[in-house]
């Protein structure tokens, strides 16, 4: 099949009966014109013709003697000599032309078939024309009508799909962060043969499905995700890389990229995240919380185990992230229906504006979460270096961090560089398990809320004054001058320092609070802490 076309247009297959039939019409006329040509001009009807031709000229051989005798006889002259003479004369022409068949009278018989065959054929073409006119014009008509009909219909179906997707702010986004497209439109759809299709949706291929051929099958392709579409293989319409996130084209995507540095913790924060989102609304009945590709599924389940044996997850690697997707479909108490696409790019991207400024997801992010290691800071990184063995700290300061952030934001986003970014900013203080809380440090105890209830105000304050008795002053004064809304949080995605024998398993707190206040949640602390405490 390669090189051939797969697919058929709507009512291509009857637009090519009609034409199939309408030229062996006009190839039975001709023919049927050709043989009456050819019975006039060579065969049956050439020879009657000379038949009737030569019977013509015995008998104007006769009809000549007959004029002669009676004008001899109106002469008052009888038969004679001369009038042998002028009958044998007159009976060697018509005996010289018979037997001869010379040029006149050959000229003539041609004449005469080619006339006869010219006037026949006219007539039959007439006929043969008046024929087709009238049953294949009919045919040709509802072929039309029906063309014209399907462009009715599937147009507006495509508006109204258009109009659906854009009011459920549904993009059909890349989940890779380098994808220059980010949203660029109808997915590529692939065929069990392999043979991908940019348009598939209704149009003069079919409006409920298109029909690809191959290997003598010929397989119905949906064109709406409501009629099936979803479930075929897609890829990205500009990198081409697969999109496996099944929600995608169900749910608004919702795209939340987590920043932070080397060792800040971000992959394990993102998994507990995940974890304690989906609990907390299933046991309140609220709503469910997915991971939304089976081989995300699979990679996150296995870290979950390895996190339930008190064993740290491996360092993020790679120059090109594929977003976690979290399919989000919540009742109560606000009815929310999102898939997150949760971005986790290693910390390293964070110390060159190179690397960072190719994450394309920043033009359209729903929310950056900062992930802060407070032992990387100027006031404590002599603590994290004197006595916690097991207590990695970042090798990249915050400030460092925060100025590559907001210099990718510039260079993505801003037209001038003293214009504010309206994307929501959670500033998030990790590993506030292991903060030191005596001898001049009082200022970092009661960060977390109790019993998961929800950051409140007077929270979010502390956690803002402890960053900035951290010696961070300078970093928070360039987030709120980049940033519009910025809240901070502070969490501990562990629960406890990693530790040589210790497999009990890790407990999180804190790590769903910058979700829920960007979904508009703020109020799901309160009541999954009530129902902890319940």
């Amino acid at each position: 099949m390669a090189g051939q076309r797969r697919r058929m247009y709507l009512f291509e297959r009857a637009y090519r009966d009609f034409a199939h039939h309408l030229s062996g019409f006009v190839r039975y006329s001709f023919g049927l014109c050709g043989k009456i040509w050819l019975w006039f001009w060579k065969g049956p009807g050439a020879k009657a013709l000379e038949l009737a031709i030569r019977v013509c000229v015995v008998l104007s051989g006769a009809v000549f003697a007959v004029l002669y005798v009676m004008y001899e006889r109106s002469h008052g002259r009888e038969l004679s000599a001369e009038s042998v003479f002028a009958f044998l004369v007159i009976a060697g022409y018509v005996w010289i032309l018979m037997w001869g068949w010379k040029a006149p009278l050959h000229v003539l018989s041609r004449f005469v078939s080619a006339a006869c065959a010219a006037g026949t054929v006219a007539a039959v073409m007439s006929l043969l024309v008046s024929a087709a006119a009238i049953l294949f014009s009919g045919y040709l008509l509802v072929l039309f009508l029906l063309t014209a009909s399907s462009f009715v219909v599937f147009v507006p179906m495509r508006v109204l799909h258009w109009m659906w997707l854009m009011h459920r702010q549904i993009t059909y986004r890349c989940p890779y962060d380098d994808c220059p497209g980010g949203h660029g439109g109808v997915p590529i759809h692939v065929c069990t043969c392999g043979q991908q299709y940019r348009d598939l949706y209704p149009s003069f291929y079919g409006i409920f499905h298109h029909v690809c051929r191959h290997n003598g099958e010929q397989v119905r392709l949906p064109t709406m995700d409501f009629l099936g579409r979803n479930k075929l293989e897609r890829r990205c319409p500009v990198c081409n890389r697969p999109l496996r996130h099944t929600s995608l084209g169900e749910l608004a995507e919702r795209p939340v990229f987590l920043a932070g540095g080397p060792s800040t913790g971000k992959s394990v924060y993102l998994r507990q995240a995940i974890r304690q989102l989906a609990k907390n609304l299933d046991d309140l009945g609220a709503g469910t919380v997915l991971i939304d590709a089976d081989d995300e599924r699979l990679s996150i389940e296995q870290d979950y185990r390895l996190l339930d044996q008190g064993r740290v997850l491996a360092k993020t690697v790679g120059d090109v992230t594929r977003a976690f997707g979290l399919a989000i479909r919540l009742r109560k108490p606000k009815r929310v229906r999102c898939l997150l696409h949760l971005y986790d790019p290693p910390g390293e991207d964070f110390t060159s504006m190179q690397r960072l400024g190719k994450k394309q997801v920043l033009q359209d992010a729903y929310g950056i979460i900062l992930l802060v290691d407070p032992f990387a800071t100027s006031v404590l990184s002599h603590y994290a270096r004197r006595g916690a063995t097991y207590l990695k700290a970042s090798s990249t300061t915050l400030y460092d961090v925060v100025a590559e952030l907001v210099g990718a934001v510039n260079q993505l986003l801003m037209r001038e560089a003293a214009d504010k970014c309206a994307i929501p900013l959670a500033v998030v203080l990790n590993k506030v398990d292991a903060l030191p809380t005596t001898e001049g440090y009082e200022f970092l105890a009661n960060l977390l809320p109790i019993n998961g209830s929800a950051f409140d105000a007077n929270h979010q304050a502390h956690c803002k004054q402890a960053l900035e008795r951290l010696g961070e002053g300078r970093s928070v004064r360039a987030l709120e001058q980049k940033f519009q809304r910025v809240q901070y949080f502070s969490c501990t995605a562990l629960g406890r320092t990693p530790s040589h024998g210790n497999n009990q398993p890790f407990q999180a707190s804190g790590v769903t609070a910058p979700f829920l206040w960007m979904l508009g949640l703020d109020g799901m602390g309160t009541v999954t802490g009530a129902k902890a405490r319940s």
